[in-house]
């Protein structure tokens, strides 16, 4: 796994539960590289006034169009009957959606590659007392 995540930006959120969603969009890269003869995931971080964009992108070679329309439903899953119950996408666009931020799946993109949004916070400058 490699990350590209050098910032001093700011974000409301409660840690756990975006470490939660964190873990989950890489445990479902590694689980969908492993059988691949080149296996990475990678995070990438970038910053606009507003946002701070995280990109989790895997080896894979991306998520069909009809499948990709339904990841984020409840039950979901491409898994074998057993390996996942399809809740971890669902899960992660709730806690997301709580947090005001998004999720996206790239499909035009050539990896797999899911992208969350954030809100920056502004930080006041600190009062100067004479």
């Amino acid at each position: 796994m490699t990350t590209n995540l050098a910032s001093d930006a700011l974000v409301n959120c409660d840690e756990v539960e975006i470490e939660q969603v964190l873990v989950n969009l890489i445990h479902n890269g590694i689980d969908a590289v492993k059988n691949l003869p080149v296996k990475w995931v990678h995070l990438s971080l970038a910053e606009s006034a507003d946002d701070l964009v995280l990109r989790v992108v895997d080896s894979g070679e991306g998520i069909p169009e009809a499948t990709a329309a339904r990841v984020f439903e409840p039950f979901f899953t491409t898994k074998p009957v057993g390996e996942g119950t399809g809740l971890g996408l669902s899960i992660t666009k709730s806690i997301l959606d709580e947090h005001k931020a998004s999720i996206v799946l790239l499909t035009a993109e050539p990896h797999t590659t899911f992208e969350l949004r954030f809100k920056r916070v502004v930080q006041a400058e600190s009062a100067h007392v004479t």
